[in-house]
């Protein structure tokens, strides 16, 4: 997250990308399955973006938590065609 904005990175290449290009309307579920309980629906803007290799470098050593695995795994990542995609939140449900 980034202030109230969620970011996702996804591959360059994604079909994806022509749909939010085409209807930036959108929406992220998070949690809400059977064995999470409650849930969320996002709903709002998306909005493509460059890659920020800053970014990505702290998310991967906040949930990579070995050293020498999170080097290996930014190595590779840092190869691929990386963009990312804003959700700017205009309406967040709570699922069941």
């Amino acid at each position: 997250a980034d202030g109230n904005d969620l970011i996702f990175p996804t591959m360059a290449d994604r079909v994806r990308l022509k749909h939010i290009a085409a209807n930036p309307n959108g929406a992220a579920a998070i949690g809400g399955n059977p064995s999470q309980g409650e849930g969320y629906l996002v709903k709002g803007t998306l909005h493509i973006e460059e890659d920020d290799q800053s970014l990505r470098h702290g998310l991967i050593h906040r949930y990579i938590t070995d050293e020498k695995q999170a080097q290996e795994f930014t190595t590779m990542v840092d190869q691929l065609p990386c963009v990312l995609v804003r959700l700017t939140p205009a309406r967040i449900v709570r699922v069941r």
